[in-house]
């Protein structure tokens, strides 16, 4: 490919959101961290202290579990009671009744289970198969990437560019 300011332009049409960065708070559990959430969220969950320990905002802060929940099971328990609390009030949306495992590395076993819809609000990495295409162009012959757009009605990212097929 000769010219690359079209792939270099979607890529900064992608890559939206790092104004952000300074204001998100980690999120720890058993002392690693596995996510980042934004201000208002970190307001949301502050008053749950018997499963969430707010400790600041913003990156010198942090969220995280209450010492007495200890396993996977009994922090997946107690925050999925909190989440579907925030469900019922309209703060998360997009229910789908999957579990996304929290980790701090792919090959890490999960030390809780959450709600995939809430995975966003507690900025956790979710890992997931992406598969994008390239088509000729018929007029002159270049290779180009095929870019979705997601539907308007998607709960998360609304009509930003997505891969053709992605899964996770």
């Amino acid at each position: 490919m000769k010219d690359l300011s079209g792939f270099i332009a979607r890529a900064k049409e992608c890559n939206t959101g790092l104004e952000e960065l300074p204001t998100l708070t980690p999120f720890v559990v058993e002392g690693k961290e596995v996510g980042k959430l934004k201000p208002k969220f970190v307001e949301h969950v502050r008053r749950f202290p018997d499963v969430f320990v707010v400790e600041g905002c913003g990156p010198s802060g942090r969220v995280s579990l209450s010492p007495s929940l200890d396993s996977c099971e009994s922090r997946s328990a107690k925050v999925a009671e909190v989440l579907a609390q925030l469900r019922a009030e309209g703060v998360i949306t997009g229910w789908r009744d999957e579990l996304y495992p929290v980790v701090p590395s792919f090959h890490d076993p999960p030390l809780l289970l959450v709600e995939r819809a809430a995975a966003t609000h507690l900025g956790i990495k979710a890992y997931g198969i992406h598969v994008n295409g390239f088509v000729r162009d018929d007029r002159t012959g270049a290779l180009r990437l095929w870019v979705a757009r997601r539907s308007l009605t998607k709960p998360n990212w609304p009509g930003k560019l997505d891969h053709i097929v992605a899964g996770g």
